[in-house]
């Protein structure tokens, strides 16, 4: 397993428990923007990383600004289409850092060092 995908992993289950905290309080549709913001942020953080982990460091700014660019229209068109709530998406959106905290911390322990 890497880093990336151990990463990735964390943001969702972070996603997870987000979205079953928000269910007990504030119900199904909430639960749902949980999920979906959160997985927008995990696939975000996937492709961002395979493509960076496979291109040139010349390109990484310019990917990192389509990847911003790509997740804040898919954002705004959830929010204005109404398939998610404000508040309950940005509670999703925070299990990007999160998670990536949990998963560095889970790397640092489970997995070898890298060479």
């Amino acid at each position: 397993m890497t880093r990336l995908k151990l990463g990735t992993i964390c943001v969702m289950a972070i996603g997870v428990v987000f979205a079953i905290a928000l269910f007990g309080v504030s119900g199904v549709r909430a639960a749902a923007s949980v999920i979906l913001a959160s997985a927008l942020a995990a696939a975000n953080l996937s492709l961002l990383g395979r493509f960076i982990g496979r291109s040139a460091p010349k390109k990484w700014a310019l990917v990192a600004a389509l990847s911003m660019a790509g997740q804040l229209i898919a954002a705004f068109l959830a929010l204005k289409l109404g398939l998610a709530d404000p508040l309950p998406f940005v509670v999703g959106c925070a299990a990007l850092p999160a998670g990536l905290v949990l998963g560095s911390v889970l790397a640092d322990r489970l997995l070898p060092p890298d060479d």
